[in-house]
Order: structure tokens, then C-alpha cells, then sequence
């Protein structure tokens, strides 16, 4: 008769069972979501090792002294299969690094299944509980087996934990999966410790286990939903077929990834702005050349670049950020000759891809049929330039000092044009404009306020930003006047002013009006 307590075994068997089809199932549909093959053999080889650990109860010596041995054997393939799993999921580990722990873990269950001197098979202390009804037969293993599956799972919560320290997760799924993790640590620590004779108390590391395996599901809810409803949909743009390749799907993302994870090791660089410490996972620089850095690290260019249409949608996104876009005008700018259905099937897969590419799952927004970069996920300097600017000015009139590095800083993240690597993208000229246009009238309020001779380096630093924004503004010439005038560089003023002179007889037909002259006059006397 089937107790209470094995039949928790056999449930939660049942469920990972399931789950573990669920992830084929949707892996068959869409190549793409290899690592699901990988967490589908994980839960399927913690069923096995369940399914063992289930025979070793109400049994009788010889059966348990064999199934226990497999039962130690399937163990480390659980942490290889997970290992794969995450390097496929987001990888975070160096090649060589994975293929030693396999070869290690894969000698472990060797040596348990063949090699008769490095494992003790003889029956352990029998442990008995007449409330549950069970009794537990196990061998007496040697203390490196137990070293060895304790390794595997530090290992295991470890690749958990640098997820959680990337940022990679809502909050929300972040404390799940941390109270999942403790609890599991826990019940593992008690089955460890019940296991070695440290007390009595049945197993429940089970538990623990599938509360874990739920935890880590959430984490692709996402790419697991978009997948399923859209099996298929990554096929090219204008619904032609892909050119041939043989290689298994699984193993060109797979290279795919590895490729762009040594890319990003390569371009490593330390934050530019170490004031402004990330408190958002995406940083996108559009003042100047395009730029994308997750968590301070450089996003390989060919990420994005090499897909036309990725790329225009990773635009159209930046160009609306801080509104969205909703998806009617999204499919008639990406997608005009294609009907609706394609169209909506085309946005769903290249969402998908923008998504993968820049890691951050919810980074892209797709509520209420509007398509839209999260802006408590997603930063970019022409956003902090604006909050730089109105920071400055705030303090202008109590704190001029503090107001005045403020604008270097904003001066700083000024590294061009909007959107000056495709300056003739839809959309951004206004855009272009009225950043230019605001950051020039705040350099020159700032610029009035400065009257202090220590101060003349920002005056002068300020003014030729201006000019470089509009050259043909007088007010921006008369402050770099005043900065040289107030630093004694009384004939570098003059040449600078003879540089006004010839620029507006050239551009304009016209000479310096009577406000530059005055300010030249009382420079010069």
C-alpha cells in the first residue's frame, strides 16, 4: 500500500513530468528556445532520481543498495544539464569552465555505477517512522560522494545567484526565486544532514526542489509565451525562407551567443560616467554614435546592426521612449504590404529577437497593444541630459557652484547630434532640434551666471559648446568673449571676435551688432 509520504514523491514526479513535456513540446515548435531542452532533461533527471529514491522506501536490502547506487549516479547529471540550461538561457561562464565541470561530474557517475572500491556498497542505518508509515534503507556512501553533490548544488544556486546579481529579473520574480532558494537550501541541508546520522527526520528536499524549478520557469515566461503563440515566426521579414544550414538550431544560437558573449568581454570597459551609477540595467547613448551597454558592459554592435529590421525597431522605440508606439502604426512603418496577420506575427518574433538581444527580458513592453522601452529598465543620455539640464538650473540661483558641474556633466553626455549616426531617420529632426535648441539656452543661463575668475575655464567650455550648436548665435560669441576676457586672454578674445566678424560677413552678409562691439570695446580698453 502506497503511503502519504510516497506519494508526495510521486506528485511532484508527476509534475515535473509534465512541465518537462510542456518545455518540449514548445522547444519542438520553436528551435530557437534551445535552453528548454536543457531545463525539460533537468527536471527530467531529478524525476529519475526521485523515481530511485522512491524504491529505496518499504523495500528490501538488495533493491536499495541498487537503487541508491543509481539513484548518486543521475545526481551530477542534474547539475550538467542545469549548467547547459543556463549557459543557453544567458551565458555567464566561460566555455572551458563548462566542459570541466561535465567531464567531472560525468567520471562522478561513472565511478558510483562501475568502479566496485570507490563506493561503500553496504547497507547504511535503517530509519524507520511509524507515523509516516515509510523506512528508509540507504548505503553507508563516502564522504567525497556527499562533497561531490554538495558542490553541484552551490554550483546550481551559484549560476542562479549571478543572475540575480546582473539584474536580469523583475523584482517581483527576483524575491521569488530567492525565497525559493533558501527554502530549498534549507530542506537540502536537512536531507544532508539526516542523510550523515545527524538526526532523525524524513527527507523533503523535493519540495524544495520544485519550488525552485516553478521560480526558474518565471523567469522566461516571457520568451516561453511569445514562443509558443508564435512558433515559427522568426523566419525573415518578407516571409522568404532563411538561407540553408545543416547545423542544429540549438547549436548555431548557441554560437550565436558565445560569439556575442566574447564580444562583450572584449569591449569592457569601466562605466564613463562613474557619478552617474546605473540604476536602470540598459544605458542607449543616441547623442552622437549609437551605443547600448548592459549593466556597463558594451552590447556588440553586430547584435543589433546586422538586422535591418531589428534595428529599425529598436529606433522607432528610442525615438518614442518615455511614450511607445502603438502597433497598428509600428505594422504600417515595418511591415506595409504585409497583411495584418503576418504583419502582428513578423512584430510578435521581432520583438522576441530585440528582447533576447538586449537581455533584460521586460526591457520591451507590449501592453495594451502598445510597443514601448520600459523606462525603469531602460536609460539613455538624451533622458539624463534632460535631467542634468533641469538639475542645473534649479540650482542656479542658491547653489551656482554645484549648478555649474551639474552642466559639465550635462556638457559631457553632449556627444553629438540626436541620432547623428541616421540623422535622417523619421521623426527625429524636431526631436534633434528642441534637445539642441534647450541645451543651448540653458549653457547660456548658466553662462550669465558666471563672474568669478576661477570660473572662467567652465565660461569658455560652455560658450564653445553653444557655438558648436549654433555658431551663428552672437549671444554664444559674446559669452566666449567674456570667459577669455575674464581668464586675461585678452588676444585670443580679439582673434575670436575678428573669427565672428569674417563668419557673419560670409554666412549672413552682415557685421557684428552693436552689443559684440561694446563688449570688444571694454575688453580691449
Amino acid at each position: 500500500m502506497v503511503t502519504v509520504y510516497e506519494l508526495t514523491y510521486i506528485l511532484v514526479s508527476a509534475i515535473l513530468v509534465y512541465r518537462a513535456i510542456h518545455n518540449l513540446v514548445i522547444f519542438s515548435k520553436n528551435r530557437r528556445l534551445d535552453f528548454l531542452l536543457f531545463f525539460a532533461l533537468t527536471q527530467a533527471a531529478f524525476t529519475a532520481y526521485l523515481i530511485c529514491l522512491l524504491k529505496t522506501i518499504n523495500t528490501n536490502e538488495s533493491q536499495a543498495l541498487l537503487f541508491e547506487r543509481i539513484e548518486n549516479a543521475i545526481l551530477p547529471f542534474i547539475a550538467v544539464f542545469f549548467l547547459f540550461f543556463a549557459q543557453r538561457f544567458r551565458p555567464i561562464l566561460p566555455d572551458w569552465f563548462v566542459w570541466v565541470f561535465t567531464i567531472a561530474d560525468a567520471m562522478l557517475s561513472l565511478i558510483i555505477l562501475f568502479y566496485p572500491h570507490a563506493y561503500n556498497s553496504e547497507l547504511g542505518a535503517v530509519k524507520t517512522f511509524p507515523a509516516l508509515g515509510v523506512t528508509f534503507y540507504e548505503t553507508k556512501q563516502p564522504v567525497w560522494v556527499f562533497m561531490f553533490i554538495a558542490l553541484n548544488l552551490i554550483g546550481m544556486a551559484g549560476i542562479i545567484v549571478r543572475y540575480l546579481q546582473l539584474g536580469l529579473f523583475r523584482q517581483i520574480e527576483s524575491r521569488i526565486l530567492v525565497v525559493s532558494l533558501v527554502l530549498f537550501f534549507l530542506m537540502g541541508a536537512n536531507d544532508m544532514a539526516v542523510s550523515l546520522e545527524f538526526y532523525t527526520f524524513p527527507y523533503i528536499a523535493h519540495f524544495g526542489f520544485v519550488l525552485v524549478m516553478f521560480a526558474v520557469e518565471s523567469l522566461f515566461t516571457f520568451e516561453v509565451k511569445f514562443a509558443y503563440s508564435h512558433a515559427g515566426e522568426a523566419a525573415t521579414e518578407n516571409n522568404n525562407p532563411p538561407a540553408t544550414d545543416d547545423r542544429p538550431d540549438w547549436k548555431k544560437n548557441a554560437e550565436m551567443r558565445e560569439e556575442a558573449r566574447k564580444e562583450r568581454e572584449r569591449l569592457r570597459e569601466p562605466p564613463e560616467d562613474p557619478d552617474s551609477a546605473e540604476e536602470r540595467p540598459l544605458y542607449v547613448r543616441v547623442l552622437g554614435s549609437l551605443e547600448v551597454r548592459l549593466n556597463g558592459v558594451k552590447i556588440a554592435a553586430e547584435e543589433l546592426g546586422g538586422k535591418k529590421k531589428l534595428l529599425t525597431l529598436f529606433k522607432i522605440l528610442l525615438v518614442r521612449y518615455g511614450k511607445g508606439i502603438h502597433r497598428e502604426e509600428l505594422l504600417e512603418l515595418l511591415w506595409p504590404d504585409l497583411t495584418e496577420a503576418n504583419a502582428l506575427n513578423n512584430l510578435h518574433a521581432l520583438i522576441f529577437r530585440l528582447r533576447k538581444v538586449l537581455t533584460v527580458s521586460e526591457a520591451v513592453a507590449f501592453i495594451s497593444d502598445t510597443v514601448s522601452l520600459d523606462p525603469s529598465l531602460v536609460s539613455t543620455d538624451a533622458a539624463r541630459l534632460d535631467e542634468r539640464i533641469a538639475e542645473s538650473l534649479a540650482l542656479l540661483s542658491s547653489h551656482p557652484e554645484r549648478a555649474i558641474t551639474l552642466m559639465e556633466k550635462a556638457t559631457d553626455l553632449y556627444r553629438g547630434d540626436y541620432f547623428e549616426f541616421d540623422p535622417n531617420f523619421e521623426g527625429t529632426q524636431m526631436i534633434r532640434d528642441q534637445i539642441a535648441t534647450r541645451f543651448k539656452k540653458s549653457l547660456l543661463k548658466v553662462c550669465s551666471e558666471i563672474t568669478k575668475e576661477n570660473q572662467s575655464g567652465s565660461l569658455i567650455h560652455f560658450a564653445e559648446k553653444c557655438i558648436s550648436l549654433d555658431n551663428l548665435d552672437e549671444e554664444c560669441w559674446r559669452q566666449l568673449l567674456r570667459g577669455l576676457a575674464l581668464a586675461g586672454k585678452k588676444n585670443e578674445a580679439r582673434r575670436k571676435y575678428d573669427q565672428l566678424k569674417t563668419l557673419l560677413q560670409k554666412e549672413l552678409s552682415v557685421l557684428p551688432d552693436a552689443q559684440t562691439d561694446d563688449l570688444m570695446r571694454r575688453i580691449g580698453s
